[in-house]
């Protein structure tokens, strides 16, 4: 009987993020499956990262997390744990991103749209 113990993370995108959150998994080599969902509703894609805990890329998720959410402004990800506490990583370090995912069980990412109202400020160089 084999006694590795599998971590699952759930990854709920949410509008705007789907595209450029799985193009970084992907370019990590990170393998992750979508979950269909089916309703009326608007709801979050939904990817898995399901691999025996010792080989999960703890590193490579934090760094991508870290960097995904510095890139733009608007971009927030949260990070639950099994009690159900949810963490926003927004002003942590890579290393502090890696503590949070061994004990995960889903992250949430989101990026907020510009508004009509939003004024973008070009300064010269």
């Amino acid at each position: 009987m084999d006694t590795d113990t599998f971590s699952i993370l759930t990854i709920s995108l949410f509008e705007g993020c789907e595209k450029s959150f799985v193009t970084a998994l992907n370019l990590s080599g990170i393998p992750h499956g979508r979950v269909e969902t089916f309703t009326s509703q608007s709801s979050p894609v939904l990817e898995i990262i399901s691999t025996p805990t010792q080989e999960m890329p703890w590193n490579d998720l934090a760094t991508i997390i870290y960097t995904w959410q510095r890139r733009r402004k608007g971009r927030e990800i949260i990070i639950t744990n099994q009690n159900k506490t949810t963490s926003p990583a927004r002003d942590c370090t890579t290393l502090e991103i890696k503590m949070m995912l061994i004990d995960a069980v889903d992250i949430k990412v989101i990026a907020a749209k510009p508004t009509k109202n939003t004024v973008r400020v070009f300064m010269a160089t």
